[in-house]
């Protein structure tokens, strides 16, 4: 293609001719003679690209980076925030610059971009990674096509995507989760030792409330009853206290087996304990046992052999054997959603400044405080007492499962 490079300038033609190997032409500003075989033959055109300006996040490279107006370097990293990149080169030793088309890409295997008779190329937003930019040109004149590696190019990882960096983070990860896992199982560990220690003082306590309730004082002074109603001829007295006893000691067996009993169960057990006690003193107590109205003591849950060692102290220390009216009341009612109240009350000699009595005293109610704090999960008084020569009122706070209003 023949243009103003080769010396035809704007004009208009008026006439062409060929004549043998020359092609005559008439223009407005004259005559032109071209040989045709010089320019049908073909011609090479040698030439190279060269990167003449280089600007990196709108900012132009150093003058320094350019030897003869040529960037000096076959490479060229960045880091990963330095990723936009305005490229312009120049044909080094073309005879017809104007006439090379250009087109780009990346990669080997990339799919070339369209042509463009622009010598620049804009890259924006690369990602990390590393690139070979090549460059086809094609020739117009020649017809002929040639491509030019520019430089390669390296966009820099993050330090945050580097493998090192993700090794790490993943092993951090790891550890982490390792240490969580360690602790959750010395948690579990530590929660399985607390529940068996806070189930061996229950059992302790459970077995020590049957000691007490079954002490050989007790059993003793009950066959004595026995003995002492069949040495009379009383052999239906002895026989019901035999069967009162049997049942007592069937209930107690039952209950410290269970973790909770119903409020019935549990009162069921204290009439007939109470029973055995006040025949033994000739039935002089008067005694009763009273519910609050509403509470329904089936559907109450409570544990069981809570109170009786209180209401041993009753029989033991409050009554003398003068007393010359001895009663006594127990009364359950509803404190809160989670709390029974029992009242227990005597009108007997009140708690008597006695070694011994202070000693039995102060267990009864330790061991009956000890396994309600263990039931409930609190440290507290949950037992009150309030005594004098006229009588004496112990006030129970008992955890319960379920209450029905």
């Amino acid at each position: 293609m023949l243009d103003d490079e080769q010396g035809l300038i704007h004009m208009l033609f008026k006439t062409a001719k060929v004549i043998d190997d020359l092609l005559y032409i008439g223009t407005t500003r004259g005559y032109y003679t071209l040989h045709l075989p010089s320019i049908l033959e073909p011609e090479t055109n040698q030439f190279q690209l060269a990167v003449s300006y280089i600007e990196i996040n709108q900012e132009p490279v150093p003058e320094e980076d350019y030897l003869w107006f040529t960037y000096k370097y076959d490479q060229l990293r960045l880091p990963h925030d330095k990723n936009t990149i305005l490229l312009k080169f120049k044909a080094v030793g073309s005879k017809y610059p104007e006439k090379l088309m250009y087109r780009y890409r990346l990669r080997y295997d990339d799919e070339w971009s369209p042509f463009s008779p622009e010598p620049q190329l804009f890259l924006s937003y690369l990602p990390a990674g590393t690139y070979q930019i090549e460059v086809e040109v094609y020739d117009q004149y020649t017809g002929q096509t040639s491509i030019f590696t520019l430089f390669d190019l390296q966009i820099l990882r993050p330090y945050y995507q580097n493998p090192w960096v993700i090794s790490l983070f993943i092993m951090l990860i790891i550890g982490l989760a390792f240490l969580i896992y360690k602790a959750r199982i010395r948690k579990l560990k530590w929660e399985e030792a607390i529940r068996l220690d806070i189930q061996m003082q229950l059992s302790e306590t459970k077995l020590e409330a049957l000691r007490s309730q079954m002490n050989p004082h007790f059993i003793f002074n009950a066959i004595n009853s026995i003995q002492y109603y069949i040495l009379n001829n009383d052999v239906d007295l002895a026989m019901e206290f035999m069967g009162k006893f049997s049942k007592l000691i069937r209930k107690t067996l039952s209950n410290s087996s269970q973790a909770y009993i119903s409020l019935s169960e549990e009162i069921s057990y204290l009439e007939t304990y109470i029973e055995i006690e006040n025949e033994r003193m000739g039935g002089r107590v008067d005694w009763s046992i009273k519910v609050e109205e509403g509470l329904e003591v089936k559907n109450v849950y409570v544990s069981p052999m809570l109170l009786q060692p209180i209401i041993e102290n009753v029989f033991v220390h409050a009554f003398p054997h003068n007393h010359p009216n001895p009663v006594l009341r127990i009364i359950f009612s509803k404190e809160d959603e989670q709390m029974l109240r029992c009242t227990v009350k005597d009108n007997g000699v009140g708690i008597k400044k006695v070694k011994t009595n202070q000693l039995r005293e102060s267990k009864g109610m330790e061991l009956v405080n000890k396994r309600i704090a263990l039931i409930f999960g609190a440290e507290k008084q949950f037992i009150e007492v309030v005594s004098s020569e006229s009588g004496t009122e112990v006030q129970v706070q008992i955890p319960s499962n379920a209450i029905n209003s």
